[in-house]
């Protein structure tokens, strides 16, 4: 009688579970046997089911070749969320019919495995580009704007057997390329040529990250990849911003603004614009000729924003317009707002007709925000001395939202307001005072009517 170690050796050559060797085995009654059993079986089942979901996630990649595309590139980015480093993108071409067992969104795959997938694409790819935009870059051109320069470069950067794909398949974006295209939601998670550029950025990317931290000590990007956590915000709150912070990126923003600030002051010679003065919340000229051509530019974008019909094109003037954005935005026309560059929303962002966002002062909200109809985000005040509200004098206060809140139509949030996560406003609601996380609020003035 074979032992249970030879069992397994030979348990082991089966691979499908419709063998009838299994039969045999299935006969011995000894323990061991049939645990080994079960666990070949769930071993096959489980090779069987990645099967399917690595088939499902060609599926993308499949169309594109039955319409007769032959060299089909998956593009991603890994790098718009931290506050320091740079945006990576990879774009990777595979072999028809191309299985890595494991590959995925890189989210989804353990980090302890991330080596080992980023070598077998490596060594499957037929081409693979890397792109790489800093964060000198991103704090000129805002990040939706340097992700898709490192996406161009690339493709630009392609090396390997075939360097001129036909087809590309990108992750959430489109790009100004004369390459047919396709864009897919959460693309990573849904093609293989996609989740394939996705580990290669984020591999390349976090490597970056590692050298960083040996040069910066202090801010454990080798453990954060420069993204928010504790460690990194203590890092920055002792050591402050290093040459890789991105300046446009709050807190450092205001972290610079405000040690600019301390610094000029102290040597009694700080002069600052009036824009610098809006935007800090101190009295300004509101006819300074630069801040009037400032408006002036913002009236000529809501005119030709509000008579755009076509919504993808709607959305891709505001990514151009506003400070910053996500990449799931919506925005119904008759929009009026002062400036525009300093409103920044987060991702699935959706305002509804006739909206007005006065932004003297920063205006900043948080993922998942729907505003109704009518909704007014309103940060200009005026001086009660009425001297110098008749030299023109005029000042504001940032409103700040959180995620996950509701704004119903017509209601008017006023300057200074801070909503945290998890808030409904009321429609019609006058909105005069701060409110934290869950809670719902209505009135004129608002209060808490609700706790969710």
């Amino acid at each position: 009688m074979a032992t249970i170690k030879e069992v397994k050796e030979a348990l082991a050559t089966i691979t499908q579970l419709s063998d009838p060797a299994w039969a045999d085995f299935e006969a011995d009654s000894r323990a061991g046997v049939q645990t080994a059993i079960r666990q070949r079986k769930k071993a096959i089942q489980a090779d069987i089911d990645e099967d399917l979901r690595l088939e499902e996630m060609l599926r993308y990649e499949k169309a594109a070749y039955q319409k007769g595309y032959q060299v089909i590139a998956g593009i991603d980015e890994v790098g718009r969320g931290p506050l320091a480093g740079p945006v990576v993108t990879a774009c990777v071409i595979l072999p028809n019919g191309c299985k890595i067992k494991g590959l995925n969104d890189s989210k989804k795959i353990p980090k302890s495995k991330h080596e080992e997938i980023y070598n077998q694409v490596m060594e499957a790819a037929l081409a693979v580009g890397i792109g790489m935009q800093d964060n000198t870059v991103i704090d000129q051109v805002n990040i939706y704007q340097a992700t898709k320069l490192a996406m161009l470069q690339a493709i630009d950067n392609l090396e390997g057997q075939v360097t001129k794909p036909d087809y590309l398949l990108i992750d959430a974006m489109t790009l100004e390329v004369d390459i047919a295209q396709e864009s897919i939601i959460k693309g990573d998670a849904n093609s293989l040529s996609i989740a394939a550029a996705s580990i290669v950025a984020k591999v390349t990317r976090d490597r970056i990250m590692a050298d960083y931290d040996a040069k910066y000590p202090g801010y454990d990007f080798a453990h954060n990849a420069g993204y928010g956590t504790k460690a990194h915000l203590q890092g920055l709150d002792k050591f402050g911003p290093t040459p890789i912070h991105r300046k446009t990126f709050e807190p450092i923003k205001s972290m610079l603004m405000q040690l600019s600030i301390a610094i000029l002051s102290c040597k009694e010679r700080f002069i600052m614009t009036e824009r610098q003065k809006m935007l800090a919340g101190q009295l300004y000229d509101a006819a300074d000729p630069d801040l009037k051509s400032e408006r002036l530019a913002a009236r000529e974008k809501m005119a030709a924003f509000n008579n755009e019909l076509d919504r993808d094109k709607r959305k891709e003037m505001v990514k151009n317009w506003f400070g910053t954005t996500g990449d799931n935005i919506m925005i119904e026309p008759r929009f009026v707002c002062d400036y525009g560059s300093n409103i920044h929303v987060g991702e699935n962002f959706y305002a509804n007709f006739n909206s007005t966002f006065l932004d003297v002062c920063e205006i900043r909200i948080g993922d998942n925000a729907m505003l109704g109809p009518n909704v007014q985000l309103l940060t200009p005040l005026h001086p009660l001395d009425a001297k110098k509200r008749i030299a023109g004098l005029e000042y504001g206060a940032p409103i700040t939202i959180g995620h996950n809140v509701w704004i119903g139509g017509g209601a008017t949030i006023l300057p200074g307001v801070t909503l945290g996560d998890n808030v409904v406003v009321g429609a019609g609601a006058v909105v005069t005072k701060s409110f934290g996380d869950n809670v719902v609020v209505a009135g004129n003035p608002a209060r808490v009517i609700k706790e969710l």
